[in-house]
């Protein structure tokens, strides 16, 4: 188990780092302040390619996909807590709701490469701080629980 568990953690970091290595290298594009001695056109040819990457790579790709998958997270801790009563169901409730509210968000996300895209304004605001408020309310109802041996929970999970 520790080895998959080093495997995990290795492929997550390396993942991260490889994703995370073009962007930083985008930025280079920028050589400030000497990018500021070239012709006007250029600059202009280097901000579009970094607009363009940037509204792809790092707002399409890493924020959306970011947010829909932590909200995919949630509602499966939430539909695995209310079957196994792991915390208390109103606050599984809470966090499929905060959830669901959060995933409104991604609108004003695809709004930005997609200007078509109705938005809905307050769901980023209200659901990212119910959601931190259901994470908050999962850790103390975490720290809560007894610990309990795996053939138990694995009895639990299958009932």
């Amino acid at each position: 188990m520790n080895r998959n568990k080093t495997w995990t953690g290795i492929l997550f970091i390396t993942g991260a780092v490889l994703l995370f290595l073009p962007y930083n290298l985008l930025i280079i594009n920028f050589n400030y302040p000497d990018i500021l001695c070239e012709p006007a056109g250029a600059i202009l040819t280097q901000f579009h390619v970094f607009q363009s990457i940037h509204q792809y790579g790092g707002v399409t790709l890493g924020e959306h996909l970011g947010q829909f998958f932590s909200v995919v997270w949630a509602v499966l801790v939430c539909v695995t807590a209310l079957r196994t009563r792991l915390m208390p169901p109103w606050l599984a409730w809470w966090g499929i709701g905060a959830s669901a509210i959060y995933f409104m968000a991604q609108t004003e996300l695809l709004a930005t490469v997609m200007p078509g895209v109705p938005v809905v304004p307050e769901a980023g605001l209200v659901g990212s701080t119910l959601w931190l408020l259901w994470l908050i309310g999962l850790g103390i109802a975490l720290l809560r629980t007894e610990p309990v041996s795996r053939s138990q929970n694995l009895v639990s999970v299958s009932h």
